[in-house]
């Protein structure tokens, strides 16, 4: 099973000095265009081995004197050496160089002994390649780790994913040293899982009491370099519980069906549905950068399913996908909804406000329930066709260039 998979993603000799020759260059280029008082240092997935054939991401950081630039805006300041450079926004901003299919990120860091020291998260970053290097035994088992992940939809820590980050997953490879060995613990792991490699805590409670509360999440896996960080903290509920899932059905029967995305389509949904009725949207996304559109695009997906919900219809399943093109699609119920609806007012006991819901519905007739008072009135919309089309407006269809809506 792992051997023809660790073929497609194992970066050949070829692609190996091919991106070899081109970090040494961009290297070069920095050197003659940076201060020499600045630190170049190859970091991420290159700098630890773990990056896939075809992914030509690679993570520069440049360096800065912690005393001098403490203070400063290191991110202004690398950005005056560039006459013309893509800016990338974040907690502190980076930046992109494009040479052919390959993508550099300029990330500007303050050099820091310590990493207590830490301005910026990303300061952090040169000691995990550190980490990482002195500690893995086994990089292809992290590329099968990392594939697996990507595969299932649980690769990536931006907000609009809420998975795995790369370094995550090369820490459990390190405490499990094999994917394998990896899956058959995970099948088995509780509502909350602890990791500590390093022995930083006595156990879980002290490691929580810690960590920051919002930093909590049902992975606990304790950041070797920075204890009181979680290094899976952006990892959801719903992610943990899905790569448990996974790996209980890997262990079942492992196969390289695991390692293959496996895109959603209409064919697909029309058989998923059976006898429901399915609303499919399918859209190009707006440009911008990735995290910031997905974090739209999930809060438009996340707002039409609660429409559609509280509009009375019965959502069965809904999801979306995030690539070269976005796709909604929401699986309901396909049962009529009534002719008339129940619209509910204050109890019968808050006369002040009682009065007010009889003014507003004159002509109606006030009936009781539970103690609260309430009229039926004829529905306005029938089909969810009529509602989703009145919800897609100019506002949320704005993360998209173009986009078409089927129902069926």
């Amino acid at each position: 099973m792992g051997m023809k998979i660790l073929n497609e993603i194992v970066p050949s000799w070829w692609e190996r000095f091919i991106a070899n020759r081109r970090v040494k260059n961009v290297i070069n280029y920095l050197n003659k265009e940076l201060s020499p008082e600045l630190g170049i240092e190859l970091g991420g997935s290159f700098a630890k081995n773990t990056w896939l054939s075809g992914d030509h991401d690679i993570d520069i950081f440049i360096k800065f004197p912690y005393e001098k630039y403490k203070d400063k805006d290191i991110s202004g300041e690398l950005y005056s050496n560039f006459n013309k450079i893509t800016v990338v926004h974040g907690s502190r901003d980076y930046f992109q160089l494009r040479k052919g299919n390959y993508v550099f990120e300029l990330i500007p860091v303050l050099e820091i002994d310590n990493p207590k020291n830490a301005v910026n998260v990303t300061d952090m970053s040169p000691f995990h390649t550190v980490w990482i290097k002195n500690n893995l035994k086994h990089p292809d088992q992290v590329r099968l780790l990392k594939k697996f992940l990507k595969a299932n939809g649980l690769y990536g820590a931006e907000s609009f994913i809420r998975g795995f980050s790369g370094y995550s997953a090369e820490l459990l490879i390190t405490k499990y040293h094999f994917f394998f060995d990896l899956m058959k613990d995970a099948a088995n792991w509780p509502e909350r899982k602890y990791i500590d490699m390093e022995g930083h805590y006595t156990g879980a409670l002290e490691a929580m009491r810690s960590l920051n509360k919002d930093r909590i999440s049902s992975l606990i896996l304790v950041d070797p370099v920075n204890p009181e960080r979680n290094a899976a903290a952006a990892l959801s509920k719903e992610k943990y519980q899905k790569f448990i899932d996974c790996a209980k059905a890997f262990i079942r029967n492992p196969n390289d069906d695991f390692f293959k995305w496996k895109s959603m389509n209409l064919s697909i949904l029309n058989e998923k549905k059976q006898d429901n009725s399915l609303v499919y949207l399918e859209g190009i996304p707006i440009d911008g950068k990735r995290d910031v559109v997905g974090a739209k695009l999930l809060k438009t997906n996340e707002f039409l399913a609660k429409e559609i919900e509280s509009s009375g219809f019965n959502i069965i399943d809904y999801n979306w996908e995030f690539g070269d093109k976005v796709l909604f699609w929401y699986i309901i119920d396909s049962n009529p909804l009534s002719d008339t609806v129940k619209k509910y007012g204050p109890p019968i006991k808050d006369k002040k406000n009682l009065q007010k819901f009889i003014e507003r519905w004159q002509g109606f007739e006030i009936k009781e329930e539970q103690g609260r008072a309430y009229v039926i009135v004829s529905r306005e919309i029938r089909t969810v066709k009529e509602l989703v089309e009145q919800l897609v407006d100019e506002e949320h269809a704005k993360y998209f260039k173009t986009f078409s809506i089927r129902y069926t």
